[in-house]
Protein backbone atom coordinates (compact mmCIF):
# COMPACT_ATOMS: atom_id res chain seq x y z
CA UNK A 1 0.00 0.00 0.00
CA UNK A 2 1.75 3.51 -0.77
CA UNK A 3 2.38 5.61 1.38
CA UNK A 4 0.40 9.19 0.86
CA UNK A 5 2.43 12.67 1.06
CA UNK A 6 0.00 15.06 1.21
CA UNK A 7 1.02 18.84 -0.49
CA UNK A 8 0.31 21.99 2.64
CA UNK A 9 -2.05 24.42 1.40
CA UNK A 10 -1.42 28.27 1.58
CA UNK A 11 -2.71 29.16 5.24
CA UNK A 12 -3.13 32.94 5.60
CA UNK A 13 -3.07 34.97 8.97
CA UNK A 14 -5.53 34.33 11.36
CA UNK A 15 -6.62 30.84 8.89
CA UNK A 16 -7.65 28.17 11.92
CA UNK A 17 -5.55 25.06 11.39
CA UNK A 18 -8.20 22.40 12.13
CA UNK A 19 -7.96 18.33 13.51
CA UNK A 20 -8.64 17.35 10.30
CA UNK A 21 -5.98 19.98 8.06
CA UNK A 22 -3.33 18.84 10.86
CA UNK A 23 -3.85 14.99 10.43
CA UNK A 24 -4.01 15.18 6.65
CA UNK A 25 -1.38 17.55 6.07
CA UNK A 26 1.11 17.52 9.48
CA UNK A 27 0.54 14.07 10.72
CA UNK A 28 0.36 11.95 7.86
CA UNK A 29 3.20 13.53 6.28
CA UNK A 30 5.94 13.50 9.44
CA UNK A 31 4.78 9.82 10.31
CA UNK A 32 5.71 8.98 6.67
CA UNK A 33 9.10 10.58 7.11
CA UNK A 34 9.74 8.82 10.31
CA UNK A 35 8.82 5.73 8.42
CA UNK A 36 9.37 6.12 4.91
CA UNK A 37 9.08 3.32 1.96
CA UNK A 38 11.97 1.34 2.17
CA UNK A 39 13.07 -2.33 1.26
CA UNK A 40 15.95 -4.63 1.78
CA UNK A 41 15.97 -8.18 0.69
CA UNK A 42 18.46 -10.98 0.50
CA UNK A 43 19.91 -14.23 -0.34
CA UNK A 44 19.70 -16.58 2.39
CA UNK A 45 21.53 -18.79 0.66
CA UNK A 46 23.87 -19.26 -2.28
CA UNK A 47 22.22 -19.63 -5.16
CA UNK A 48 23.92 -22.04 -7.16
CA UNK A 49 24.04 -22.62 -10.95
CA UNK A 50 23.45 -19.17 -12.13
CA UNK A 51 22.16 -18.53 -15.66
CA UNK A 52 24.11 -15.22 -16.98
CA UNK A 53 22.05 -12.28 -17.01
CA UNK A 54 18.84 -13.93 -15.23
CA UNK A 55 17.29 -11.94 -12.30
CA UNK A 56 18.18 -13.05 -8.89
CA UNK A 57 15.57 -14.56 -6.90
CA UNK A 58 15.57 -13.07 -3.52
CA UNK A 59 14.41 -15.43 -0.41
CA UNK A 60 13.69 -13.17 2.49
CA UNK A 61 13.80 -8.81 3.18
CA UNK A 62 15.47 -7.55 6.19
CA UNK A 63 12.58 -5.16 6.17
CA UNK A 64 10.10 -3.78 4.09
CA UNK A 65 8.14 -1.00 5.38
CA UNK A 66 5.99 -0.51 1.93
CA UNK A 67 5.12 -3.72 0.96
CA UNK A 68 7.61 -4.05 -1.96
CA UNK A 69 8.80 -7.12 -1.95
CA UNK A 70 6.55 -10.41 -2.59
CA UNK A 71 7.85 -13.99 -1.93
CA UNK A 72 5.45 -14.79 -5.01
CA UNK A 73 7.52 -12.74 -7.12
CA UNK A 74 10.87 -12.73 -5.59
CA UNK A 75 13.13 -11.71 -8.64
CA UNK A 76 11.05 -7.86 -8.39
CA UNK A 77 10.56 -5.14 -6.03
CA UNK A 78 7.77 -3.28 -6.89
CA UNK A 79 7.07 0.54 -6.22
CA UNK A 80 4.14 1.42 -4.29
CA UNK A 81 5.02 5.36 -3.48
CA UNK A 82 6.09 7.63 -6.22
CA UNK A 83 9.28 9.72 -6.27
CA UNK A 84 12.96 9.48 -5.34
CA UNK A 85 14.80 6.82 -4.25
CA UNK A 86 18.49 5.13 -3.22
CA UNK A 87 19.03 1.97 -5.13
CA UNK A 88 21.93 0.05 -3.71
CA UNK A 89 22.91 -4.13 -5.24
CA UNK A 90 25.46 -5.76 -3.46
CA UNK A 91 26.99 -9.39 -3.64
CA UNK A 92 29.92 -11.47 -3.91
CA UNK A 93 29.72 -14.62 -6.71
CA UNK A 94 32.41 -16.94 -7.43
CA UNK A 95 32.54 -19.38 -10.63
CA UNK A 96 35.83 -21.12 -12.20
CA UNK A 97 39.17 -19.98 -13.33
CA UNK A 98 37.93 -18.74 -16.69
CA UNK A 99 35.54 -15.52 -15.52
CA UNK A 100 37.40 -12.17 -17.09
CA UNK A 101 34.80 -9.71 -16.39
CA UNK A 102 31.59 -9.42 -14.37
CA UNK A 103 28.78 -6.72 -15.04
CA UNK A 104 26.06 -6.50 -12.03
CA UNK A 105 23.34 -4.15 -13.18
CA UNK A 106 20.22 -2.74 -11.32
CA UNK A 107 17.01 -3.03 -13.96
CA UNK A 108 13.90 -0.42 -13.86
CA UNK A 109 10.68 -2.81 -15.28
CA UNK A 110 13.80 -5.10 -17.38
CA UNK A 111 15.76 -2.42 -18.54
CA UNK A 112 19.46 -1.83 -17.00
CA UNK A 113 19.69 1.97 -15.36
CA UNK A 114 22.72 1.34 -13.70
CA UNK A 115 25.56 -1.04 -13.79
CA UNK A 116 29.45 -1.37 -12.51
CA UNK A 117 32.44 -3.81 -14.00
CA UNK A 118 33.52 -5.72 -10.97
CA UNK A 119 37.08 -6.72 -10.41
CA UNK A 120 37.48 -10.66 -10.72
CA UNK A 121 39.62 -11.74 -7.96
CA UNK A 122 42.19 -14.98 -8.68
CA UNK A 123 40.19 -15.40 -11.86
CA UNK A 124 37.14 -16.95 -10.19
CA UNK A 125 35.29 -14.63 -7.42
CA UNK A 126 34.44 -11.17 -7.41
CA UNK A 127 32.38 -9.13 -4.97
CA UNK A 128 29.89 -5.56 -6.39
CA UNK A 129 28.19 -2.28 -5.14
CA UNK A 130 26.34 -0.58 -7.42
CA UNK A 131 23.87 2.15 -6.52
CA UNK A 132 21.72 4.60 -8.14
CA UNK A 133 19.71 7.76 -7.55
CA UNK A 134 16.46 7.40 -9.76
CA UNK A 135 12.95 8.48 -10.23
CA UNK A 136 9.98 6.11 -10.00
CA UNK A 137 6.67 5.73 -10.02
CA UNK A 138 4.19 3.79 -8.27
CA UNK A 139 3.90 0.02 -10.49
CA UNK A 140 7.86 0.78 -11.38
CA UNK A 141 9.52 -2.63 -10.71
CA UNK A 142 13.32 -3.14 -9.66
CA UNK A 143 15.39 -6.17 -10.27
CA UNK A 144 19.18 -7.31 -10.29
CA UNK A 145 21.59 -9.35 -12.41
CA UNK A 146 25.06 -9.94 -12.72
CA UNK A 147 26.72 -10.61 -16.39
CA UNK A 148 29.60 -12.84 -17.07
CA UNK A 149 32.37 -12.74 -19.37
CA UNK A 150 34.12 -15.85 -19.74
CA UNK A 151 33.88 -18.58 -16.80
CA UNK A 152 30.52 -21.09 -16.04
CA UNK A 153 29.34 -22.47 -12.80
CA UNK A 154 28.43 -19.50 -11.27
CA UNK A 155 27.37 -19.35 -7.57
CA UNK A 156 25.53 -16.01 -6.19
CA UNK A 157 26.56 -15.90 -2.67
CA UNK A 158 24.27 -16.17 -0.01
CA UNK A 159 24.44 -15.87 4.10
CA UNK A 160 21.54 -16.54 6.72
CA UNK A 161 22.91 -13.39 8.80
CA UNK A 162 23.47 -9.72 8.28
CA UNK A 163 27.51 -10.30 6.38
CA UNK A 164 29.38 -9.14 3.62
CA UNK A 165 28.91 -12.94 2.06
CA UNK A 166 24.72 -11.71 1.62
CA UNK A 167 23.83 -10.83 -1.62
CA UNK A 168 21.54 -7.68 -1.15
CA UNK A 169 18.77 -5.22 -3.27
CA UNK A 170 17.85 -2.30 -1.09
CA UNK A 171 15.75 0.87 -2.07
CA UNK A 172 15.12 4.09 0.47
CA UNK A 173 12.61 6.57 -0.29
CA UNK A 174 14.62 10.12 -0.40
CA UNK A 175 11.84 12.53 -1.49
CA UNK A 176 9.30 13.75 -3.54
CA UNK A 177 10.41 14.77 -6.61
CA UNK A 178 7.84 17.92 -7.03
Amino acid sequence: MAKTYTAPTTVSAGDAITASLYNTYVGTNVANLIVPPAVRVIRTTSLGSYTNNASIAFESSSFDTDSMFSVGSPTVLTVNTTGLYLIEFAGIVSGNATITRILPRIKKNTNAIAYHEGVVYNGNESSWMVSTVRSLTATDTISASVGFVGGSGYTVFGNATESEGQTSLAMTWIGRTS
